[in-house]
């Protein structure tokens, strides 16, 4: 069992971040690309897989350049808005206009965020090495596009039943299309299987969600309601207006004052019950996509738990929030090693193949994929 390690400290992270910030203010935020790639290099440096560090090979005027590609890209429709927002009084369709560039706007968002995750993932695993062997990735733009928007539709017309699958079908793609050298990744999850791992709490959270926020889309009332449908209301009512009514009719005068507590503390609940279920989906499906990720002889697996999680997002979210940001890169180093920690290889990783995989693509995969996809956006 082989376990991934990282050897970063906060303090160095945190002199990177400071530079980066001041330099960053001094260019006009024109630095920020340069910075990003600092801290990547030094956070793939810190990183350790059987004995031997990765090394990022990117540079800040190509994320630069990416970012100059995007805003080319959402430019237009930005635009629209914009002219249509500014002149919303001097022309007579007004309503028509507005709805019209907010769809064009939000379109284009939808369009744009295919593109992004493919020239980033190509970008980066292009820049990207260990033992002095490139990742690259072998996908296509077509088929990235096809699995999201048909993926992204279904899970509408499902009510977000479909996210499973269209979870395990881009996890797929991702994986399958990764290689280091000329050995690929295999990823071999099942969309029906991953979802009986977490149907309970799906449907659960698909409950409690219709509890929480139905009536801001069904706002029905118990009065004027076929009684056959009032149920709808109770069940919907965000804050079980309707129990908890007849709860509060029933309590002495003197204790009437427990109704908005009682109230208050059914919603804590919910949202109590809500929060841990996400926690617990999040920690299944790192389990399930990782569990099912092979390379060269060896098998991925994780034991991230729900509660290790939710206590994780709960520190860091403290501690930045108290130190006013301050200790953001401890967060960052800390949450590196949570989950390296947790993510360990079993079985031997066959090196032979490796190296002579290296042999036979040496000399294609390196900086020459810097074609139009691929690209670091540099917003992440």
């Amino acid at each position: 069992m082989t376990n991934l390690q990282f050897h970063g400290r906060a303090g160095t992270l945190l002199g990177l971040y400071l530079k980066n910030i001041a330099l960053s203010i001094l260019t006009l935020g024109v630095y920020t690309f340069w910075g990003k790639v600092a801290v990547r290099k030094y956070l793939y440096r810190q990183s350790d897989l059987a004995g031997d560090r990765f090394e990022y090979h990117g540079r800040g005027i190509e994320i630069f350049i990416g970012f100059l590609k995007l805003v080319v890209i959402a430019l237009p429709s930005v635009a629209l808005l914009f002219y249509a927002e500014l002149y919303w009084n001097l022309i007579w369709n007004i309503i028509a206009l507005n709805i019209i560039a907010i769809l064009v706007f939000y379109l284009s968002i939808l369009f744009v965020m295919p593109l992004a995750l493919f020239g980033s993932k190509r970008y980066r695993l292009s820049r990207s090495s260990w033992r002095g062997i490139r990742f690259h990735f072998s996908g296509s733009l077509a088929e990235c596009y096809k699995r999201f928007f048909c993926g992204a539709i279904l899970s509408v017309l499902t009510l977000g039943f479909y996210l499973p699958y269209f979870s395990v079908r881009m996890q797929e793609y991702w994986i399958n299309h990764t290689k280091l050298g000329s050995v690929s990744f295999q990823y071999n999850g099942k969309g029906g299987e991953f979802f009986r791992e977490v149907r309970i709490f799906y449907i659960l959270i698909f409950v409690l969600l219709l509890m929480l926020v139905g009536p801001t889309f069904l706002p029905l009332s118990l009065s004027g309601v076929p009684s056959e449908l009032r149920w709808v209301s109770i069940v919907l009512s965000p804050l079980l207006i309707s129990t908890l009514d007849g709860m509060s009719s029933a309590l002495p005068s003197e204790l009437q004052w427990l109704s908005p507590v009682l109230s208050l503390l059914l919603i804590l609940i919910l949202y109590g019950i809500v929060i841990a279920c996400v926690f617990v989906f999040r920690a299944r499906k790192h389990r399930y996509h990782w569990g099912h990720i092979h390379f060269a002889g060896v098998h991925f697996q994780s034991s991230v738990t729900g509660w290790q999680l939710f206590r994780q997002a709960m520190l860091f979210g403290m501690v930045v929030a108290i130190t006013l940001g301050l200790m953001y890169p401890w967060t960052v180093v800390e949450k590196l090693r949570f989950y390296f920690r947790r993510v360990a290889l079993s079985g031997k990783l066959d090196e032979a193949q490796i190296r002579q995989a290296a042999e036979q693509t040496q000399g294609a995969v390196g900086d020459n994929l810097a074609g139009f996809f691929d690209l670091d956006f540099g917003i992440s």
